[in-house]
């Protein structure tokens, strides 16, 4: 088994949303049928507009230049650097 129930359910719900949006059907009427809220299928869009998927769909990620310089992870114990 691939898949849970509750995720087979999940991703069946969201084909169907996909489907509904591409026929150009409002959020609130999917909202009502689908009983998923506007923010899922919010991000349905996204993912259907290849916008990504995510808080802040289509974002370009900047990763810093340089490392972070970091201490110990746990930092000075009894004298000792660090306990890991």
């Amino acid at each position: 088994m691939i898949f849970t129930k509750d995720e087979k359910d999940l991703t069946i719900r969201r084909f169907v949303i996909a489907d509904m949006l591409i026929r150009g059907i409002k959020y609130r009427d999917i909202q009502k049928v689908t009983d998923i809220s506007q923010t899922t299928i919010s991000k349905v869009k996204d993912i259907l507009d290849k916008n990504g998927y995510g808080k802040k769909p289509g974002r370009n990620r900047v990763l810093p230049k340089k490392p972070i310089a970091r201490g110990p992870l746990l930092g000075t114990y009894k004298g000792a650097s660090s306990i890991l």
